[in-house]
């Protein structure tokens, strides 16, 4: 795998909500019990995750390069170890998930250092690591609510400090 196969992007402002929308939320919540897009629009009080990485001025990785990425490294995992296995057996590996508090693994200094700097810009969120089991190039995902961000990646020969 190669990180010229993932891309980044930029998180864009939320656009503003115009006062014909938000009385209708408002209404809805009202009259209808329906707070879906209230909830949408005045969110938990709370700064989004989005507008913090966007004021930390911090591009995630796009969700589909890392899917994609993310395919092709399982799929190099299995067709390796069945290469390796004497008797060729199928070897099927996976993505695992866990919070970065407790992980025993080497994670780089250039990772905690974003790790840290999300943190404290938003001590609510959720920091894990994502990794395929039994192989390398973990993944620092950061979830808030339903806000979840690809940010980096690490074990790969050509990735920059």
């Amino acid at each position: 795998m190669s990180k010229a196969t993932l891309e980044r992007f930029e998180i864009e402002a939320t656009p503003k909500v115009s006062e014909e929308t938000m009385q209708l939320a408002i209404d809805a919540s009202l009259i209808l019990g329906y707070d879906a897009l209230l909830d949408s629009i005045v969110g938990s009080g709370r700064e989004s995750l989005s507008s913090v990485l966007r004021r930390l001025d911090i591009q995630p990785y796009d969700w589909d390069t890392v899917k994609r990425y993310k395919e092709a490294a399982r799929e190099k995992a299995e067709k390796s170890a069945q290469k390796k296995d004497p008797e060729g057996r199928f070897h099927s590996f996976y993505w695992n998930e866990t919070k970065i508090k407790g992980l025993n693994a080497d994670v780089p200094p250039f990772v905690l250092r974003k790790a840290i700097q999300i943190k404290r810009a938003c001590p609510e969120a959720k920091i894990l690591v994502q990794y395929l089991a039994e192989e390398e190039d973990p993944f620092l995902v950061v979830e808030l609510g339903k806000e979840r961000f690809c940010i980096e990646v690490w074990d790969e020969d050509d990735f920059d400090d």
